[in-house]
């Protein structure tokens, strides 16, 4: 584990995914009667000079290094965080996808997105024997586009590397792109469908409410007309 001494922490950079020795620039602790003492630090990429906020913990004291800190944790740049709107098990697979990009896991953040994908199909009730048939399910119901679906297929394909021995490895771009291609896709399709509908709604409303109080008033004119 590293000390307090140290001035590098080994850690992943996700601006621009390399994993290297970060510098330390600052530290700020927050002590705890009970707990272990918290420490942040603020670190440089060497990389891309980008900053990460590390936290720890004070984990004991060692008699030749000082005190003993716990495997840091990054806080910055936080991890991606999905829709309220999105059904649960779709936004756990995406962040499961997210974490594995954030620590240098590429192989990973590939078979998670073709996870995520595969998710997306059972909440829309496709439950296809393979992705490719889902997919094109999908697409016959409506729910995606052409250009959506080639993008699925893109996802499918590169968690397929990702999921199979071979000299072949998913790239640091690659994990990155898969990433950005399905939360884009779930959005379309469990997010902006819902808020566009939701928009039709306000609209058809709002264009209907001068019409009927036209008609009342029409109804009540023609009604003291009769009285008269």
């Amino acid at each position: 584990m590293p000390s307090v001494a140290r001035e590098r922490f080994r850690t992943h950079c996700a601006h621009c995914m390399t994993t290297g020795s970060a510098e330390a620039k600052g530290t700020y602790r927050v002590p705890h009667p009970v707990e272990p003492t918290i420490r942040y630090v603020l670190c440089e990429c060497p990389n891309c000079h980008e900053p990460i906020l590390l936290s720890m913990m004070e984990v004991g004291e060692d008699l030749f290094e000082g005190t003993v800190l716990s495997a840091p944790q990054v806080l910055y740049p936080a991890r991606e965080e999905g829709d309220p709107s999105w059904p649960t098990r779709v936004g756990k697979r995406f962040a499961e996808a997210d974490v594995c990009l954030r620590v240098g896991a590429f192989n990973a953040a590939a078979v998670m997105c073709r996870r995520t994908m595969e998710q997306v199909c059972l909440e829309l009730g496709v439950t296809e024997k393979t992705l490719i048939k889902s997919l094109e399910e999908l697409k016959k119901r409506g729910l995606l586009d052409e250009r959506l679906v080639q993008w699925a297929h893109g996802l499918r394909a590169v968690g397929n590397v990702g999921a199979h021995a071979g000299s072949e490895d998913v790239s640091a771009q690659d994990a990155q792109d898969v990433v950005e291609f399905a939360r884009a896709l779930i959005d379309y399709v469990f997010t902006y469908q819902q808020r566009f509908a939701a928009f039709q709604a306000r609209h058809s409303q709002a264009s209907a409410t001068p019409s009927d109080a036209n008609a009342s008033g029409d109804d009540a004119r023609a009604g003291s007309k009769v009285d008269a």
